[in-house]
């Protein structure tokens, strides 16, 4: 076929000759089709409110031992939103969300798209700077949070839920009828960005009402149904989450964040008879699989996942494979229930469509892999107030039947399977995902060298022990100076979200260089770490040498500095569980074990433990008393834990 074209037209590019004919073409276009069909509603508000007129007095949210109902919710935020449309919000214009994990984070994603306005979730414990620049470059005109926040964000007014002031619940929903249009944007997802600075993707109504009705219809949920609420709102996950929820008459459970460990998740599943969730592979790979959980259908996304894991949870549960960059409206394939240890990406949602397409954008056979593009009726509107990043990102659909339609270049390279569905083969860029998190290496390489001791930057993904990856930087430091470990972590944390903190630094003369002049990342990778660039810092005192000897003990390294990063010295999320088990023992408090990812070293845990949750002074007693402990044989530890039994009880 190929000779064929070349003889037809010798004076013709490579590129342009097609390895398919047309009924193969044929064939890619409709495993690349989703079904098509209209949306129903065109907002998943007016979804929310059908429901709350249907049921009303059915339990929406569920958080400890507090619920509300439908109609309690409902009139939360038309109150909140009253408010909002009164401070200026309204369509394309963007309110801050930043609030912890609370019935009130859900009332303000509700009024602030029964305002007609698009919310922009920020993470509360992101560095103030990194506030600052997202509210700033998205033109916020409002916050959503408690009265100390404002004087973080700077120059932005902000509201708290449940303010005086504000009118009565029986605010009804009129103020808003008209205002909402299913092409107004609905929210604005700040990511890390190739540029060296966050990038707000924009997504409209419509797409997630697409989405919301295809994934509702998957996942087979509904009044009775009980969604767990377990991703950050920074995440679109947290999108899959609510809407479904609340466009299906199901209940949604919010965990706590200091309950996110994976025993504790389980835990909380059972417990409150929850039957659909969304749990990163990171959980899953951390849990051993429970037999008794009332789990109806159990979706994973947001990174690969590992076959052992998709092997283990499918064997016992309904499970389906998520896949969706954040330029889609939260997904844009949905596998079929997974059978044993592969776990494709699957097969397009209604109205998606997918290509798989060469270098030259030309369809490459069944098998053979390619770039992901994605179009269809989930694509986001484009990056916001970035039209060459848009244009470069979101290109001309070839197969779309409007004008103007596009695709949007995921960046993922994939192959379809012989049973139609796609597999996930890797990124084609510098792209990497960290625990879940989508990272650019780009701005972190960006925010180094903005260090002033640093003359040229470079970071990768090195493999850690137990399978979980971590970020390393390499580092040409200006000449005469010699940054240090602690020095960098802190610079960085000023700036970016502890997840983007590298694990660990590497001290240079020169970067390797590919043909091409660009950084070999590769060769990078191979480097081995230089063992003179890691600081030893001894224990500051008790505490500090408590916790170093729990660290030590767990992940089995004597030499180890109170500064090292826990997953930089092999940790990772059963090794973090342990410690939590660990520090709960001794202490007697419960360490949330998110904060092993944004202060993951011996020191910062235990200024944590001083800070919040240990009264100035205990530390010592407390080192002495473990150092005590340790020195018992196990009957005499038996009979001291016999006594305090006895002693607790009044015996």
């Amino acid at each position: 076929r190929v000779l064929r074209q070349a003889v037809a037209n010798p004076a013709g590019r490579i590129g342009d000759w097609n390895l398919l004919d047309a009924q193969e073409c044929d064939e890619l276009r409709r495993l690349g089709s989703g079904p098509g069909g209209a949306p129903g509603e065109a907002s998943i508000v007016s979804r929310f409110e059908t429901q709350v007129a249907r049921n009303p007095d059915a339990v929406a949210l569920v958080f400890g031992e507090e619920s509300v109902t439908y109609d309690e919710l409902n009139r939360r935020a038309n109150q909140l939103a009253h408010v909002l449309i009164r401070a200026g919000a309204g369509p394309e214009t963007c309110v801050a969300i930043c609030l912890d994990r609370s019935f009130d984070l859900i009332v303000a994603v509700l009024a602030v798209l029964k305002a007609g306005a698009a919310y922009l979730p920020l993470d509360p414990n992101d560095p103030d700077a990194r506030l600052r620049q997202v509210i700033l470059d998205a033109q916020a005109v409002l916050a959503i949070g408690p009265a100390p926040l404002e004087a973080r964000l700077g120059n932005v007014r902000c509201v708290a839920p449940g303010a005086p002031g504000m009118p009565e619940h029986n605010v009804t929903d009129e103020h808003r009828r008209c205002r909402l249009d299913a092409n107004h944007v609905a929210y604005v997802i700040y990511t890390s960005g190739s540029t060296g600075e966050p990038k707000g993707i924009q997504i409209p109504h419509a797409g997630i009402a697409n989405f919301t009705a295809a994934a509702v219809d998957r996942a087979a949920a509904g009044a009775g149904s009980r969604m767990l609420q377990f991703a950050s709102i920074t995440f679109d996950a947290s999108i899959l989450e609510i809407a479904m929820a609340l466009t299906s008459g199901a209940t949604l459970v919010l965990i706590a964040a200091a309950q996110r460990a994976p025993e504790q998740v389980a835990a909380l599943m059972r417990a409150q008879r929850v039957t659909h969730a969304l749990l990163p592979p990171a959980i899953l790979t951390a849990l051993p699989v429970p037999q008794d959980l009332p789990l109806e259908c159990l979706l994973t996304g947001g990174e690969a996942c590992p076959p052992e894991t998709a092997g283990r949870w499918s064997r016992r549960y309904r499970m389906i494979n998520a896949y969706g960059p954040t330029e889609i409206s939260v997904c844009a394939t949905f596998s079929d229930p997974l059978e044993g240890p592969a776990a494709p990406i699957g097969r397009p949602l209604r109205n998606t469509r997918l290509y798989v397409l060469d270098a030259n954008l030309q369809p490459v056979p069944r098998g053979v892999a390619g770039s992901l593009y994605v179009a269809g009726a989930g694509l986001a509107r484009g990056y916001l107030r970035r039209p060459g990043l848009t244009a470069s990102s979101f290109l001309p659909d070839p197969l779309s039947a409007s004008p103007g339609g596009r695709m949007y270049r995921t960046g993922d390279r994939v192959r379809y399977q012989s049973d139609g569905q796609l597999e996930f083969l890797g990124r084609e860029d510098a792209q990497v995902k960290i625990r879940g998190y989508r990272v650019e290496l780009a701005e972190i390489e960006a925010a180094l060298s903005r260090h002033p001791e640093v003359l040229q930057a470079a970071v990768v993904v090195l493999p850690a022990t137990g399978g979980d990856p971590a970020l390393h930087g390499f580092l040409v430091p200006r000449p005469g100076t010699a940054p240090g470990i602690r020095e960098l972590r802190q610079f960085l944390a000023q700036t970016l979200p502890g997840y983007m903190v590298p694990a660990g630094f590497s001290l240079t003369g020169a970067l390797p260089m590919n043909a091409s002049g660009k950084i070999d990342r590769k060769a990078l990778a191979r480097t081995p770490i230089a063992a003179s660039v890691r600081e030893i810092v001894p224990p500051r005192g008790p505490l500090d040498a408590v916790l170093l000897r729990i660290f030590r003990e767990v992940l089995e390294r004597e030499e180890l500095s109170i500064d090292d990063d826990f997953f930089a010295a092999g940790g990772h999320s059963l090794s973090a569980m342990r410690i939590v088990s660990r520090i709960r023992t001794v202490f007697q408090v419960e360490l949330p074990l998110s904060l092993f990812f944004s202060a993951g070293s011996v020191a910062q845990i235990a200024d944590h433990l001083e800070e919040t949750e240990i009264v100035p002074g205990r530390a010592a007693k407390v080192a002495e008393a473990y150092e005590r402990l340790r020195s018992l044989t196990p009957e005499q530890r038996s009979q001291l834990l016999e006594a305090r039994r006895a002693r607790s009880s009044g015996a």
